[in-house]
């Protein structure tokens, strides 16, 4: 098995201890962590979005392979940061996505010390604008 860097360019800071969930759709939302940036607060509360790649209607003909993603060539995906949620920067915590594809995190480190919370992500009117909901 190989690995090869697929992101050297993320749009976010180096972080650690910060969790990532894809939903069905293939959209990738990354939260929180560890930084070491100055610019950032050690522990994040930022939500990081990187969409899927398009798909297209390429006729099975003119098909070089049998994943319709890899038939074309699309400018590089970019990260995008969502709004500022209300929760406590944290790391450690836990994601997950609903069968509804909303993501929800749990619990975490955050300065005050471990912390016991759910939150639920939701999409507004916006739909490039998250918020937490209680």
């Amino acid at each position: 098995m190989r690995y090869t860097a697929r992101e050297d360019r993320a749009s976010w800071s180096p972080r650690s201890s910060m969790t990532a969930v894809s939903s069905r759709e293939g959209l990738i939302t990354l939260t929180g962590g560890e930084t070491d940036s100055s610019i950032d607060e050690l522990l994040s509360n930022q939500v990081w979005q990187l969409p899927p790649p398009p798909i297209t209607d390429i006729a099975w003909y003119e098909a070089k392979v049998k994943d319709p993603r890899l038939n074309v060539v699309f400018p590089p995906l970019e990260w995008s940061r969502q709004s500022s949620p209300p929760w406590a920067g944290r790391s450690g915590h836990q994601a997950f996505v609903d069968r509804d594809g909303v993501p929800h995190i749990i619990g975490g480190m955050a300065d005050d010390g471990p912390r016991s919370e759910m939150w639920k992500m939701s999409m507004s009117l916006d739909l490039n604008n998250l918020r937490g909901l209680y």
